[in-house]
Parts: structure tokens; sequence; C-alpha cells
């Protein structure tokens, strides 16, 4: 299972033009494991300053919202060359499945 930073990545929910986002866990101290939602910035755009530009402003704006409908950020760094963005997971259908057995 790869790593990023404090986070063991174990399979990808998802990628996008700018990120891939991975169901992941967090290791804490005393043994305590936290499911999260990491996404990062796609290893072929690592060195694209652009495109880690706007990975950082959308960490900035996400990082800001707060309302008991939206996932909330954990943390935000740079590991092994990576910047990531950790939220909250929360299991359970996506919008997309939700939409498509709504219709």
């Amino acid at each position: 299972m790869p790593a990023l930073g404090p986070y063991d990545l174990h399979h990808r929910l998802g990628t996008g033009g700018m990120g891939e986002v991975w169901a992941a866990t967090r290791r804490l101290p005393g043994g305590v494991v936290q499911d999260v939602v990491v996404k990062r910035v796609r290893p072929e755009r690592a060195d694209d300053a652009d495109f880690r530009s706007r990975f950082l402003d959308e960490a900035r704006i996400a990082a800001r919202l707060t309302h008991p409908n939206l996932v909330r950020v954990v943390d935000f760094g740079e590991a092994d060359g990576a910047w990531y963005l950790a939220m909250e997971r929360v299991h359970g259908a996506d919008l997309g499945a939700a939409l498509k057995g709504a219709g």
C-alpha cells in the first residue's frame, strides 16, 4: 500500500484534470487510525507551477469553509514532492451514485 507522508493510500476514488483522490488512513500517536480522503496533485503535474498554484488556492479556500454539509479539511501539506489536501471521509454513496439512483 503506497504512503504519502502520514497517510496510507488504500485505493483511488477518482482522478480529474488536476488531481487524484484516494481513500486513506492517517496514522496518529498511540495506534489511533483516522479514515480520511486525500487529494493530491497528479504526479505528472507536480512540477507545473500553474497547477500547484491552483491547488494551493483550492486548499486555502477549502480550509476556510465550515458548514455541517461540507467535509472538513483535516490537513494540508507536501510530502515526497507531492502536495496534498486531506479531508474527513464520509462513508456512503457518492453524489454521482445518488443522482443516478434518483433518476
